[in-house]
């Protein structure tokens, strides 16, 4: 089983595409596999592939790994389902980094970013109209739903996200009037 991130330069197609030039790269011996290794790669100035980094250990979900939707086509085997304990796995698109601090974390090269705060929820609620994207409350108004989709700010396991665009379809990076398939996923994020 696979799960390759691609960077957020892939508006379409594959890794395969002249236009991705970096790949985050996960793998996992099965679909039931609660680890893996993960890598990263960039192309070079003739176009090949390079490993950029050494081996690290991931982590999957508890249950393991389940299709996700993303830029690949649609796969034969479990598909990912909201509340499953499961990482969605294909070929996504990496979104913007979300962090506790102010500033990004050095090296960010621009990458968009944004710093969470008390008024940032993600809802999973596949019936919100928000379901699998970036909320910010409005000054003054706070939604029924909005304390159970809060962010943790103050759990460590939570303090640097990158959104993976799993069930998340986008004009843009910076896009979050995205299109998600109800209860198929969300919140899928590198931590």
């Amino acid at each position: 089983m696979l799960a390759v991130i691609t960077a957020p330069c892939a508006q379409r197609g594959s890794p395969t595409s002249p236009d991705v030039q970096q790949l985050v790269v996960a793998i996992a011996d099965d679909d039931n596999s609660n680890y893996g290794k993960i890598r990263l790669f960039s192309r070079d100035e003739r176009g090949n592939w390079r490993q950029d980094s050494d081996t690290w250990r991931a982590n999957f979900g508890k249950n393991g790994l389940a299709w996700g939707i993303g830029l690949h086509p649609r796969q034969r085997g479990k598909q990912k389902k909201e509340g499953d304990l499961r990482t969605p796995s294909g070929v996504f698109r990496i979104g913007k980094v979300l962090g506790n601090p102010p500033e990004p974390p050095s090296g960010h090269n621009g990458w968009p970013y944004h710093q969470k705060t008390e008024n940032d929820a993600w809802p999973e609620d596949p019936q919100n109209q928000y379901y699998n994207r970036l909320y910010t409350k409005k000054s003054g108004y706070e939604p029924a739903w909005f304390t159970k989709e809060r962010f943790k700010l103050t759990d460590p396991t939570y303090y640097w996200l990158v959104v993976v665009d799993h069930n998340r379809q986008r004009k843009s990076i910076d896009d979050e009037n995205i299109k998600a398939e109800p209860a198929r996923g969300s919140a899928i994020f590198m931590h």
